[in-house]
């Protein structure tokens, strides 16, 4: 058993793999944050999962980038599959976000 990745695919993955887990645990922490506080684009932690949201776009782009670079194109189309579901779950919080 390898603690380590062992190649360049294996290590891209390990690096995008926990932007990949927020993608899915973002929404459910948003979903909690708006349970207890009614607004939750007026706090700093609401603020902080949209933050996060825009950062894991960057890195995205990044790795699917790199990966279609070294030939990689499915696992490169996969990560921009990523991009697109977080520019979208970033599009579908803004009214939250919104000041009358």
């Amino acid at each position: 058993m390898r603690i380590f990745p062992s190649n360049r695919q294996e290590w891209i993955n390990a690096f995008l793999r926990p932007f990949k887990v927020y993608t899915f645990l973002g929404i459910f922490i948003f979903q909690i944050l708006l349970a207890v506080k009614r607004e939750p684009g007026s706090g700093v932690m609401g603020s902080l999962v949209v933050g996060l949201y825009f950062i894991s776009v960057l890195i995205f782009l990044f790795g699917a980038l790199v990966q279609m670079r070294l030939k990689q194109r499915r696992a490169g189309y996969i990560t921009l599959l990523f991009v697109l579901a977080n520019a979208i779950i970033i599009f579908m919080m803004l009214p939250y976000f919104a000041r009358a």
